[in-house]
């Protein structure tokens, strides 16, 4: 029996050390803390890396945490929670924050397909819809970290043309950047080198070599040019009907969702008198 019962202990104790070893691994590493919330370094770093935070250095978040944290602390303190204006403020957060998700859940079960007809019907139809609001420009640019290579892709260039050099160039290491049938509107030209080049050159003209940045040689070849107030072909701004097409479909199917809606609820407008 003795023995037993030293075993018993052995165990509960064995158990124990487990649970305080256990207790010590939850222990979370933490870059701030304002009395009993913690930022943990795991949360700071995931969220660093999202689109609205990645420009901020590291120290300024934290002190942005606990700046925020101390003003709402205080905020409970002096009975902000319990004011009839902040209620308000969460009930319209919730019911906007309600709206948006089943939007969202609708939008994702709209049929939303397209074809290549549907697309240029639109644009024909909606043709003052994309019309140029400033002076617009198609043009191919190749950059290259070598000045010879960039000699050699220009001469090739006016010999055989676009298509045919890119061709012969293509998987060359010293090549920087590619850009083909880019359209931009004047405003939207970088760098201010590639801008005066580009609106000052006529349909097929090939720039000479020019340096944008040190040690980098571009060469620009216009394709096309659309003066202000007129319409794009539609292979050059494809991408911008879709976006169009999908975006006004998109509120089509959800108007007409709702207005499905208003014979399943009970709806009173009331007339001024």
């Amino acid at each position: 029996m003795t023995a037993v019962k030293g075993t018993g202990k052995a165990v509960v104790i064995l158990l124990l050390a487990v649970t305080a070893c256990s207790k010590k691994e939850e222990v979370r590493e933490y870059s701030a803390r304002v009395e009993k919330d913690f930022l943990y370094t795991s949360s700071l770093d995931s969220v660093l890396t999202t689109d609205r935070f990645r420009n901020l250095y590291r120290e300024e978040y934290i002190n942005r945490w606990i700046h925020d944290k101390l003003l709402y602390k205080e905020a409970v303190k002096n009975g902000i929670l319990d004011d009839a204006e902040y209620k308000n403020i969460i009930a319209n957060i919730k019911e906007e924050a309600a709206i948006a998700l089943y939007v969202k859940r609708l939008s994702d079960e709209f049929d939303l397909s397209y074809n290549d007809e549907d697309l240029k019907s639109f644009y024909r139809d909606n043709a003052d819809d994309f019309k140029c609001g400033d002076d617009a420009y198609v043009y191919n640019q190749i950059s290259f970290v070598s000045y010879d290579k960039a000699l050699k892709f220009r001469s090739t260039l006016l010999e055989s043309g676009w298509d045919n050099t890119v061709k012969v160039f293509t998987g060359d290491p010293t090549i920087r950047g590619l850009e083909q049938n880019k359209f931009s509107y004047a405003n939207e030209i970088q760098p201010d080198e590639i801008y005066k080049i580009v609106v000052n050159m006529q349909e097929n003209d090939v720039s000479i070599l020019t340096e944008t940045e040190p040690g980098v040689f571009t060469i620009v070849q216009l394709v096309k040019s659309f003066p202000k107030d007129s319409v794009p072909d539609f292979e050059y701004i494809q991408n911008q009907v879709k976006e169009r097409y999908v975006m006004q479909k998109r509120k089509y199917l959800l108007n007409e969702a709702v207005q499905k809606l208003y014979s399943k609820y009970d709806i009173e407008i009331k007339k001024d008198k």
